[in-house]
């Protein structure tokens, strides 16, 4: 509170005592001006702030037409035609139509799975959108428009593996907006080796309160862990992110279940893959059909390999365009198991030849990619040239003359593989990762023909270092499988000895449900005795291939003792000359296996059947023929008409329970009849010796559903070849 001031007399007036009067009052007079005018500025303002008011408000800088509306809505629905006819509408009648751009690039994605063309349309649209708007848009809707356009050019450089552009696209992100995308920052980081800063943005995202973020971070965790080669702490941090997603993540499942097969857990693998297949987070990149494929394929189980394989069914050509030749190369595999090796070149050809687009989508890098793929195109190369070999060796030295251009071919095809394996493996971490069980793509029952294509020192090397990096989760699995590999490679240099010891190591460590690769094993191990022992017994090794997967005899070139037993006429006896010059079969009195070659009739018509029988007549497999050429491909078209049909009902019923995931449309790309007319060979001797090199070292495939049934009779078992038909 102010103090009170005393009150003075009055002065009498003088013209020097005016003065200061006058100048108060002239200060008066200009304060009261002055507040005159500045209630006229007020009343202006208020005036010209009404006026503001009434007037129509400003065009916004970022304003989609109908037409980009209704596109963007009909591709949230799916109708993507549709959507493309309103976008080319759009793009014709208006300048710079922002929205246009942006949904063309996710129909480029989508429909098509053009990858380049949408980033041209992506960085297309943020263009025309700053142009309007800005380098750092003011208005809500234009910045809600840039973050997405921002993020989406960051997806599409991620799915064409453009991994220092992506993180480039996401730091100009930070600088406009808020907060950062760190969690979409890990997966580049994993792929391009910078896995320190990857942990460190997974470490801190596994706090967040944002569900995505976390199961992005766990994600991203687990596949560090597995970019080191840590198979435990991959595993580990897996069963954390499943339980934070409360096992509704497919693609925590889906990794999940990789690292499990990397932990040598099959039965683990094959659970985690079905939750994958029902999970409700649909947030995998492709389907968990083709890894299922893999796992039972690793276990031997044929039938269930081949229905998850045609019931991969890509949701749309983003899908398509990644997991295509995967799809192929994965039918390759299989293929190869099954001794259907003509149409697994064809598979594998296709992989090797155009560029995969699989890099964006997969850890391995695209070098890896391309080594994985050669190692196969060579295993299956090497496999055709034993079937041409068979072929021509049944029909006499004119046959070799006239195929020669063909062995020819097929072996100059198989060293250009040769040297692409080489090339590649020249990269020491690739081949590394090679060697080590369930690092990479290429499954361990042929891995090992890197025994075949690389010197003996560069594989020795690779595994030894193996070894080393294997010391420390799994040595006693992981070295099991390095010493399958050392065997072979013992072998191939001609140590038998040293082959039957490193083979007999392998079996005693590698898990009895990895049986492909055991059952190479047991043939490298029976070959191995036989050469040091000079003998040829019916082992348990070799009854136990004959009664369930003879292929490896035919992968290793390996002969079979048998002794010809012929009954029938002169047939017969041309099938047996045949048997005899084959390169399948050693023929000796004292064999303890037998061929037996018949020629009889039945109801058909003539027929002519070799059968592989063991001691007290038991009998491994068989091959037959009608004697008519005609009849037999009639025969066959309606068993493969019949088998067919059947079969896709099996596949229907054996598919993985409750996925919700039909063949659908495209399902198995090449479904149906096999191309052009077969080629029937006329002479029913020499058709029957070829079908006796597929047949008889072809694994059974075992069909038991009751829908089998076919045309011709209850068919319980099928071969290989067989059990393809009208499927792929």
């Amino acid at each position: 509170m102010r103090p009170l001031t005393p009150r003075r007399a009055p002065r009498a007036w003088t013209p020097a005592a005016a003065l200061p009067r006058a100048r108060a009052l002239a200060c008066a007079c200009a304060h009261a001006l002055a507040c005159a005018h500045a209630l006229a500025c007020a009343l202006a303002c208020a005036l010209a702030l009404a006026c503001a008011l009434a007037a129509p408000a400003r065009a916004a800088c970022f304003a989609p037409s109908a037409r980009e509306v209704e596109a963007k809505v009909l591709l949230h629905n799916g109708e993507r035609n549709g959507a493309r006819t309103q976008v080319e509408a759009a793009l014709a009648a208006q300048t710079e139509p922002v929205l246009a751009a942006y949904v063309l690039a996710q129909l480029y994605v989508d429909a098509e799975g053009n990858f380049p063309k949408a980033l041209y349309w992506a960085r297309r649209a943020e263009r025309w959108l700053l142009r309007a708007c800005g380098e750092r848009p003011a208005e809500a809707e234009a910045q809600r428009m840039h973050r997405d356009v921002i993020l989406y050019i960051s997806y599409v450089q991620g799915d064409m593996d453009l991994r220092a552009e992506q993180l480039r696209t996401l730091e100009r992100y930070e600088v406009l907006y808020q907060p950062p995308k760190d969690d979409l920052k890990i997966w580049p980081l994993v792929k391009l080796g910078r896995f320190e800063e990857a942990r460190a943005h997974g470490l801190r995202l596994i706090q967040s309160e944002d569900p995505y973020a976390r199961s992005r971070a766990f994600n991203g965790l687990m596949a560090v862990e597995c970019e080191a080669r840590q198979r435990k702490r991959s595993y580990e941090w897996g069963l954390k992110g499943h339980a934070d997603a409360r096992e509704q993540s497919c693609v925590i499942a889906l990794n999940l279940a990789l690292a499990a097969r990397q932990c040598y857990s099959f039965d683990e693998e094959e659970r985690l893959n079905r939750l994958a297949l029902n999970a409700q987070e649909r947030d995998c990149s492709s389907s968990p059909m083709i890894q299922s494929s893999a796992t039972y394929l690793i276990r031997g189980e044929f039938q269930k390999s081949i229905s998850a394989l045609s019931a991969w069914a890509p949701r749309d050509g983003g899908e398509w365009s990644t997991s295509h030749m995967r799809v192929k190369a994965r039918r390759a595999e299989l293929m190869y198991s099954l001794g259907v090796w003509g149409r697994g070149l064809r598979e594998i050809h296709d992989v090797v030849t155009y560029p995969d687009r699989s890099a964006g989508t997969d850890s391995a890098s695209e070098e890896m990619l391309y080594l994985e793929a050669s190692v196969l195109y060579w295993a299956l190369l090497d496999a055709a040239l034993v079937e041409e070999r068979e072929r021509l060796s049944a029909r006499g030295g004119a046959a070799w003359l006239r195929g020669a251009p063909r062995l020819a071919a097929l072996a100059f095809r198989r060293w250009k593989q040769r040297r692409q394996v080489i090339r590649y493996a020249s990269h020491e971490a690739l081949l590394v990762d090679l060697v080590r069980p369930y690092f990479s793509n290429v499954m361990p029952w042929y891995v090992n023909t890197l025994a075949h294509t690389l010197g003996g020192g560069v594989l020795r090397g690779a595994i030894e270092e193996a070894r080393r990096l294997e010391a420390e989760d799994f040595p006693k699995e992981s070295n099991a499988y390095l010493d399958a590999l050392e065997a072979e490679r013992a072998w191939v240099e001609g140590d038998a000895a040293e082959s039957l010891r490193l083979a007999e190591q392998a079996l005693a460590g590698i898990p009895e449900q990895a049986r492909l690769i055991r059952f190479r094993v047991m043939a490298l191990r029976w070959a191995s005795r036989v050469a040091r022992s000079g003998e040829a017994p019916l082992d348990d090794d070799l009854h136990a291939l004959l009664t369930s997967f003879p292929t490896p005899l035919r992968w290793l070139d390996l002969r079979l003792p048998a002794r010809l037993a012929v009954r029938g006429g002169a047939l017969a006896d041309a099938a047996a000359a045949a048997l005899a010059r084959s390169p399948r079969f050693e023929l000796r009195d004292d064999a303890p296996l037998t061929l037996e070659v018949v020629e009889e009739g039945s109801a058909e018509g003539a027929r002519l059947q070799v059968c592989l029988f063991g001691r007290g007549q038991l009998r491994y497999s068989c091959a037959e023929t009608l004697v008519d050429a005609a009849a037999e491909l009639a025969r066959r078209e309606r068993r493969r008409g019949g088998r067919g049909e059947a079969l896709r009902v099996a596949q229907d019923r054996e598919r993985l329970p409750d996925t919700g995931e039909g063949a659908g449309e495209g399902a198995g790309e090449g479904a149906g009849r096999r191309e052009g007319e077969e080629r029937m060979e006329p002479d029913a001797a020499l058709r029957v010796v070829d079908l006796a090199h597929q047949r008889l070292f072809s694994p059974k495939v075992e069909l038991t559903q009751k829908e089998l049934d076919t045309l011709d009779g209850n068919i319980r078992q099928v071969s290989g070849e067989e059990a393809l038909e009208g499927v792929f």
